[in-house]
C-alpha cells in the first residue's frame, strides 16, 4: 500500500514480523530533540512508520513545516505528454495575481506543433521575470529540460522551477498511499 518503500526494506520488514500497514504504523517513535544551545538543521528522511501511522489514524503528522517562497504574483506550471510518442501536448500555466486566475494553455496536437507550444509558453513566462514556477513532481522538470534540448533553452526558466514536492517529502505525512497530486488534492478537499 506504501508506494515508496521498496522490495527490499518490505522483506526487512517481514523479518520482523511486520506484514501489513497496521503493524508497520506501530513502529513509530518520535525522535527526541537534543538539549542544544546551537540549532541545527535536521535533514529528514522519508519514513515509512510514520505514513503508516498517518493511515492509521487519519490524521496528518507534520515533521517540519514548510517554508515554501509566495510572491505576489504566483506561476503554477503542469505539463502533460504521451511518453510512448515522445510528444509533450500540453503545458499548463496558471497565473494568480491580486487573487485573481488566470490558465494559459499552450497545446501540441502532434509533434511538429511542439516547437511553437515551446515558444509561446517561453513568451508567457519572460512576461513574469524571476519569479519562481511551482511544479509538483520531477516529471515537469524532466520535461522541460527534454523541452529545451530539442528546442533551447528559454532565459532562466530551469533556475525559478520550485518542486512543491520536496517542501512535503518527508515532512508532511497525509493518511494516503502516496503523494500523488490526485490523491492529495482528493485528501484536501480539491476538485
Amino acid at each position: 500500500m506504501l508506494n515508496r518503500i521498496g522490495l527490499k526494506q518490505i522483506k526487512k520488514y517481514q523479518k520482523k514480523g511486520i506484514f501489513t500497514v497496521n503493524q508497520l504504523s506501530y513502529l513509530f517513535k518520535p525522535r527526541k530533540q537534543r538539549k542544544s544551545k546551537k540549532k541545527k538543521k535536521i535533514l529528514f528522511n522519508y519514513r515509512p512508520e510514520l505514513q503508516a501511522l498517518s493511515i492509521r489514524t487519519k490524521k496528518i503528522y507534520i515533521q517540519e513545516l514548510p517554508d515554501i517562497p509566495i510572491n505576489k504574483i504566483g506561476l503554477y506550471l503542469d505539463i502533460e505528454g504521451i511518453p510512448d510518442r515522445n510528444l509533450f501536448y500540453l503545458i499548463g500555466l496558471l497565473v494568480i495575481k491580486n487573487g485573481e486566475q488566470q490558465y494559459f494553455p499552450f497545446w501540441a496536437d502532434s509533434l511538429n506543433d511542439e516547437n511553437k507550444m515551446w515558444i509561446d509558453f517561453g513568451k508567457k513566462i519572460i512576461e513574469y521575470p524571476g519569479l519562481p514556477i511551482y511544479h509538483y513532481g520531477s516529471y515537469d522538470s524532466r520535461a522541460i529540460n527534454q523541452l529545451a534540448g530539442r528546442y533551447g533553452d528559454i532565459e532562466d526558466l530551469k533556475n525559478r522551477l520550485i518542486n512543491v514536492t520536496s517542501y512535503i517529502y518527508g515532512k508532511i505525512y497525509f493518511p494516503i498511499t502516496s503523494n500523488e497530486l490526485k490523491k492529495l488534492g482528493a485528501y484536501i478537499g480539491a476538485t
